[in-house]
């Protein structure tokens, strides 16, 4: 079949790799007392109020910088697969991109390890600028800046991650996705390898799509 041999020379001829970073945004979600207005007087249906910033945008700039550069990254060598709901790495791009996305996991987590330092001296300094601004914004000034010190989590060491995934794409009689490493896919590039994961006929020709965008 004909979306077998396109399948096919994509099981060889690269992954599909996904990257995930993780880390804490220091907002949440803005309330119409926040700002002294009633619930009543809102509809959801027409007003969004957005986020309230517990911490100001350059405490976490590194951390999103770096977040930036490694999906730009991404972007940049890939093809869009599936109508963007993966990336799709050639395998002249795996050791290149890999190695950039390893460098910048190293510079990730020593940010992290520096706004950690900064954390309790960035907390405090937030609440004193919140203390002055809430006497402007809202009627129940100290219930504001209550809900803010309690925003602020003790401890942050779930907010953050750094993750690469390589997926292989293969077809013996349907479509499927492995989980692989980066050694792992180097023998791909030798010798194929069988997944496991049904996909269906869709995805099939939503891939000689693709190949044929490509």
């Amino acid at each position: 079949m004909q979306e077998n041999q396109i399948l096919d020379a994509l099981t060889r001829e690269g992954v599909l790799i996904n990257v995930s970073i993780r880390y804490w945004r220091g907002s949440k979600k803005l309330c119409p007392e926040d700002i002294g207005l009633k619930p009543e007087h809102l509809s959801d249906r027409l007003i969004s109020l957005g986020q309230k910033r517990l911490l100001p945008k350059e405490a976490l700039a590194g951390l999103s910088l770096i977040e930036g550069r490694a999906h730009s990254l991404v972007e940049q060598n890939t093809f869009p697969f599936l109508h963007g709901l993966g990336h799709f790495l050639p395998n002249a791009k795996l050791e290149e991109v890999t190695a950039k996305l390893s460098t910048l996991e190293g510079e990730f987590w020593q940010e992290k390890e520096q706004f950690m330092q900064r954390y309790s001296q960035l907390r405090d300094q937030a609440i004193r600028e919140w203390e002055a601004m809430a006497e402007k914004l809202a009627e129940n000034p100290e219930q504001l800046v209550a809900k803010i010190e309690q925003a602020f989590p003790l401890s942050l060491k779930k907010y953050f991650g750094f993750e690469v995934q390589l997926f292989q794409v293969a077809l013996p009689e349907r479509l499927n996705l492995d989980a692989v490493s980066l050694e792992d896919q180097r023998q791909i590039m030798q010798a194929r390898q069988q997944a496991a994961q049904t996909a269906g006929l869709k995805i099939q020709k939503d891939v000689e799509v693709f190949v044929a965008d490509c």
